[in-house]
């Protein structure tokens, strides 16, 4: 094997083995389950509807990506205790630049064991259907690092094991057919 052709293989091997490290590294020091109890709080703000978030964990390999652990999403006022939407794990894929700006921007999910329960009360409304929006917040003012959370477009959702129902309730409060 020539010279070039060795030096070049130890530059390869060397290079696989610090992404390796960074994509183990990167993880563990970054906390982002720190962030639980906002993320929580801007989805509750725009959804109307109780949030509850068991872990958020960063993976970097093969994307970029958050990992939601026991995730659920409450039925809003007027209609019964209980969950619109669980989900055991959600791994929501970011645009990487759109972090070194201090954004999160999502462009994909991948949601495993999800529970959907579409709900419609006696008034003809849905337990999925949001409040009216408020008026608009004042975007970040120029110079503010703090970060924003930002759906965007997501180009691509894929659900692995999933229960969707619907259910019009009756008068009495109960599920009917």
């Amino acid at each position: 094997m020539s010279k070039v052709r060795k030096i070049a293989l130890v530059v390869l091997i060397i290079f696989v083995v610090v992404v390796a490290g960074l994509a183990i590294i990167v993880p563990l020091l970054v906390d982002v389950d720190r962030y639980r109890p906002q993320v929580a709080a801007q989805i509750q703000k725009e959804t109307g509807k109780p949030v509850e978030i068991g872990r958020l964990s960063l993976t970097i390999l093969p994307q970029v990506a958050i990992r939601v652990d026991d995730f659920s999403l409450g039925n809003p006022a007027g209609f019964p205790a209980g969950d619109f939407v669980k989900a055991r794990k959600i791994y929501a894929v970011v645009d990487a630049s759109a972090l070194w700006h201090h954004k999160v921007e999502v462009t994909s999910l991948e949601i495993d064991d999800l529970t959907l329960d579409m709900l419609q009360n006696t008034r003809g409304k849905w337990n999925f259907e949001n409040p009216p929006a408020q008026s608009a917040a004042p975007s970040d003012p120029p110079g503010d690092n703090s970060a924003s959370f930002t759906l965007g477009v997501i180009s691509r959702l894929k659900v692995v094991r999933g229960q969707f129902t619907a259910t019009s309730l009756l008068a009495s409060g109960a599920p009917g057919p």
